[in-house]
């Protein structure tokens, strides 16, 4: 690959020179630096919260972490690996909560952030002429970047700037690092789809399962019915026969008997009907 070498100017107004996402952080930097946004201003203003991603928290990590002395160097470095990536089939985007860049390609996010790392000092002794060096009120930049990778997960793979040595070279180092953990990334997300995909078809079998059972209960509870229903009936015959000898007895007359048995046999009738139905299976 070969590499692309950093500008050192970044105050340059070409748009198209520059990585859409880091365009608008550049913007919101040089507004805050020149004084036309006073404060804190709201990341909203340039990146609109995605759905879900909630309101940013004032102590959140930033994308690009830098003091006024280093985020010009800051922006060039993190403009050259997101145009890199992008020639890579990456889509670039601003990260949940604007706290990373996030990288997006085959279903799966990896995130980048560019920073200065500070030290604790009494930055009120710190000379006019050095202020550009303070990073906020007890912390001063240390003047050399490091880009993060991932440093959400277990690995943290760190690119620093050393005496002599330019983030520049390490670009294809970078970009390499960037691939390889994003595959990972990539398996890990495939792993987990696969894994919920065993999980919704358990489901869906062992729901077809459940209405099979559910079903078959149905029929056989049904059956039940029918075969209670049917041996009523035969004891009703029986007993409607038993009931001759009422008559016999003399308790009641042959035509209330007759009457009674054409009645009860017809009720048997019925209910022999009713139960003379075969399933049809499926």
């Amino acid at each position: 690959m070969r590499r692309r070498v950093l500008r050192t100017d970044a105050s340059g107004r070409d748009e198209s020179a520059w990585n859409g996402v880091v365009w608008k952080m550049k913007l919101r930097f040089d507004g805050l630096l020149s004084g036309k946004i006073s404060g804190y201003p709201a990341w909203e203003e340039f990146f609109p919260a995605e759905a879900g991603s909630g309101e940013r928290r004032a102590d959140a990590a930033k994308a690009i972490r830098c003091t006024r002395a280093t985020y010009e160097r800051g922006l060039q470095i993190a403009n050259e690996i997101c145009r890199c990536v992008e020639g890579a089939g990456f889509d670039v985007a601003m990260g949940r909560h604007c706290t990373h860049i996030a990288l997006r390609k085959d279903g799966a996010e990896s995130a980048l952030r560019v920073i200065e790392p500070c030290f604790r000092a009494d930055t009120d002794l710190v000379s006019k002429e050095d202020r550009a060096s303070v990073y906020t009120h007890g912390l001063v930049g240390t003047g050399w970047l490091e880009v993060l990778v991932n440093e959400h997960s277990t690995s943290k793979p760190v690119f620093k700037e050393k005496a002599g040595i330019d983030l520049a070279e390490s670009l294809p180092e970078i970009l390499a690092e960037i691939e390889r953990r994003h595959a990972g990334i990539v398996a890990a997300v495939e792993k987990v789809n696969r894994t919920e995909l065993a999980v919704e078809r358990a489901r869906a079998e062992r729901k077809v399962a459940d209405q099979r059972l559910a079903e078959d209960r149905k029929r056989r509870d049904a059956l039940i019915a029918c075969a209670q229903q049917w041996h009523t009936s035969q004891m009703i015959r029986i007993y409607a026969v038993a009931m001759a000898g009422q008559v016999t007895e003399g308790r009641v007359s042959a035509d209330v008997y007759a009457k009674w048995r054409a009645w009860a046999l017809g009720v048997a009738g019925e209910l022999e009907r009713d139960a003379a139905v075969v399933a049809q299976f499926s």
